[in-house]
């Protein structure tokens, strides 16, 4: 399932699957996303856990999430598996225009109003009846 948000969603893949998305608004940008990813990785490493015992950990969390797939996933699943595939992108495990695991950003394409154009009027040039002819 796709969650859609006013300015679109960001969708992620892994071995070929949509497994998780997230919605864009104004107040959940991509960039909010990314710091909640940061912040993440950050209270990791003051708790003593190294960056290879991280990736490590987001490994197994995102396989086991997906084992779980088959199940219907709810909210809370689907943030948690895309917060994990934006850490193993954070920490270039993944490369996030990869063929088989990935993300893609989707905006919501809004075509703008258009005002609809009058045809132009044709000036076909003077009238044959104004036209003075010399008289004989």
């Amino acid at each position: 399932m796709i969650w859609e948000g006013s300015h679109g969603s960001v969708c992620f893949y892994f071995e070929n699957k949509l497994v998780a998305s997230l919605p864009l608004t104004e107040e959940n940008c991509l960039d909010r996303y990314w710091k909640q990813v940061g912040g993440l990785i950050a209270e990791g490493l003051r708790e003593g856990n190294s960056l290879k015992y991280q990736k490590n950990l987001f490994w197994k969390g995102v396989h086991h999430a997906l084992k779980k797939m088959n199940r219907i996933m709810n909210e809370v699943d689907n943030k948690y598996i895309a917060i994990t595939l934006l850490a193993l992108i954070r920490l270039k495990q993944i490369d996030p225009d990869g063929l088989t695991e990935g993300m893609l950003e989707c905006p919501i394409y809004r075509p703008r109003n258009r005002r609809r154009r009058r045809p132009k009027k044709r000036h076909l040039g003077p009238s044959v009846a104004h036209i003075n002819l010399p008289t004989f």
